[in-house]
C-alpha cells in the first residue's frame, strides 16, 4: 500500500485524472499498477481497520473518491471521527490515515471530521509532546509521525490546530534523537525494531 501511495498509478476504472498520478518512470508505474490491481481484486477481503489505508492508496493512484473502496473508506473515516471514536493500539495511526484521506479527497466537505480528528490527536498527546499506545507507555516515534500527519492534513484543510501542540511534538523529536543523528523506535528504551538503535524507518518518520 505504501508504494501505491508514494508513487501513484492506474488501472482501468480509476478516475479520469489518473494520468496525472503517474510518475513517468515505467517500472514505478508498473509496480503501482500491480498494487492497485491487487487491492481492487481483494477489496472484499480488506479488514475494517485497514480500509482507510487501502482507500488512500487508491485515491493517490488516481481513483475516484465517490466510488468503490475509496468511498467506503471515506465513510469509515467520517464514522470514526464523528461517531465511533479512536481507541486501541492503532488510534493515532488511524487518525493520520483518516485525516489524509479526508483532506485529499474533498477537504471542504470534510472540515467537521477533520477538526474532530485534530482535537482527538491533541487530547491524546502526552505532556512531553509525544504520542504512544497508552498513557504510561514510552513515547513512540512511529506514532508521532502519524500524529503530525493528522495535524498537517487538518492544518492544510483550514482546521484549527494548536501551534503549541505542533511545536511540542517537534521539540520531543529533536530532543530524542540518537547520537548518530537518527532515531530509534521508542527513545530511551530497547523496545521494538533496532532495540533503541537508529533505523532507516524511524529516522525518516522523525525527520519527515
Amino acid at each position: 500500500l505504501a508504494g501505491v501511495v508514494l508513487v501513484g498509478g492506474v488501472v482501468p476504472g480509476l478516475a479520469a485524472d489518473r494520468d496525472s498520478a503517474r510518475s513517468g518512470v515505467a517500472r514505478f508505474d508498473a509496480a503501482v499498477d500491480r498494487g492497485v490491481a491487487f487491492i481492487t481484486s481483494h477489496s472484499d477481503d480488506v479488514h475494517t481497520q485497514e480500509l482507510t489505508l487501502a482507500a488512500y492508496a487508491l485515491l493517490k493512484a488516481g481513483g475516484d473518491h465517490k466510488k468503490g473502496l475509496i468511498a467506503k473508506g471515506i465513510e469509515k473515516a467520517k464514522e470514526r471521527a464523528l461517531v465511533v471514536g479512536y481507541r486501541g493500539y492503532d488510534h493515532i495511526y488511524q487518525c493520520g490515515v483518516d485525516a489524509m484521506l479526508l483532506a485529499d479527497s474533498d477537504y471542504e466537505a470534510h472540515l467537521e471530521p477533520l477538526q474532530s480528528i485534530a482535537a482527538y490527536v491533541e487530547s491524546a498527546q502526552r505532556l512531553d509532546g509525544s504520542w504512544s499506545d497508552a498513557p504510561t507507555s514510552p513515547g513512540d516515534v512511529s506514532m508521532c509521525q502519524y500524529g503530525m500527519l493528522a495535524y498537517w492534513a487538518a492544518m492544510r484543510s483550514g482546521c484549527r490546530v494548536s501551534r503549541d501542540a505542533v511545536e511540542a511534538a517537534a521539540n520531543w523529536l529533536m530532543q530524542n534523537g540518537n547520537t548518530d543523528n537518527g532515531w530509534g523506535y521508542r527513545p530511551g528504551t530497547t523496545n521494538g525494531p533496532g532495540k533503541g538503535n537508529s533505523t532507516h524507518n524511524m529516522t525518516v518518520a522523525a525527520a519527515g
